[in-house]
């Protein structure tokens, strides 16, 4: 009867983890998703504690507007003249002609990364196979003979 109570006990245990686990990588999923369209995926430790402050802050701000609003702006990195790097936020309707390259520079940038992943996991799993086809080859060749082969 214990056994059983702790048996219980235990998956209720389990399946609240497990729902408060999908509950938070559902929410960072959201709020990562728009933010890495206009930033990309970077180095960890590449900023500042304080760059890295005041752009959390500049896209706290960008998702507490109405969704409306929300979808059209966003915010542009700039290198400046002296080697700083700023911050712009932007509406994307309005944006220039500099404006939409860097935009389009931006996407397309982690778009290509992703690809040459991709391509790189594909040419990997095709010399596993090609590999693994030519050993079956070689021991159905092995097979076929009448000679006795052991492994």
């Amino acid at each position: 009867m214990a056994a059983a109570l702790a048996g219980d006990e235990l998956i209720r245990s389990m399946s609240s983890r497990r729902a408060s686990l999908q509950s938070s990588s559902k929410r960072s999923w959201a709020s990562t998703s728009f933010r890495e369209v206009w930033t990309g995926q970077g180095d960890v430790f590449q900023k500042s504690g304080r760059e890295d402050d005041e752009e959390e802050l500049r896209w706290a701000a960008i998702e507490r507007l109405p969704t409306y609003d929300r979808l059209r702006k966003g915010i542009l990195k700039q290198v400046l003249d002296n080697g700083r790097v700023g911050y712009e936020e932007v509406d994307v309707t309005n944006l220039g002609v500099q404006g939409k390259k860097q935009l389009i520079e931006s996407i397309l940038k982690v778009v290509e990364e992703d690809n040459e992943k991709l391509l790189l996991r594909l040419r990997e799993r095709h010399y596993k196979k090609l590999c693994y086809f030519q050993w079956l080859e070689t021991l159905k060749q092995v097979l076929k003979t009448d000679e006795k082969v052991y492994f």
